[in-house]
């Protein structure tokens, strides 16, 4: 399968490069939605018709018949749609990992900031009580 790489079916882009900042945020961005659009839906496409004679005529040979190309095709295009599948799957469990860590890292936040509000809220409300005069304790 090394042969597909660089075709149009090849979506891989290792998640390392991605996460490493090798590839621009947009571009991991258009990885993602293309993944959205996997796996790719629908029937295998029937490769004996003669609309698909093209994608067989290469596989044709002395030793290859138009039936066999077809089932090449026809193997191929599942195993394609297989792993295009199981990454789309690991796409979506990553995508809600992420998803979760940006909440828990805004929620954390969110957090601090208010107990920052709070000390500097009650910080100055003592430094208020230390500079209002005490009144003297009257005795009746």
């Amino acid at each position: 399968m090394t042969a597909m790489s660089g075709s149009v079916l090849d979506t891989s882009v290792p998640s390392e490069t991605v996460h490493d900042g090798l590839i621009p945020s947009s571009a991991a961005a258009d990885f993602r939605l293309l993944l959205a659009k996997l796996p790719l839906e629908g029937n295998c496409p029937d490769f004996t018709s003669a609309d698909l004679q093209s994608s067989r005529a290469p596989l044709l040979g002395p030793l290859t018949t138009d039936e066999q190309a077809a089932a090449i095709l026809t193997t191929i295009w599942t195993a394609t749609n297989s792993t295009s599948r199981i990454r789309w799957q690991g796409q979506l469990a990553a995508d809600a990992l992420a998803a979760a860590e940006e909440q828990r890292i805004i929620d954390e936040a969110s957090t601090q900031r208010a107990a920052a509000e709070k000390l500097q809220a009650d910080l100055l409300a003592e430094e208020d009580k230390k500079k209002k005069p005490s009144t003297p304790y009257s005795h009746p």
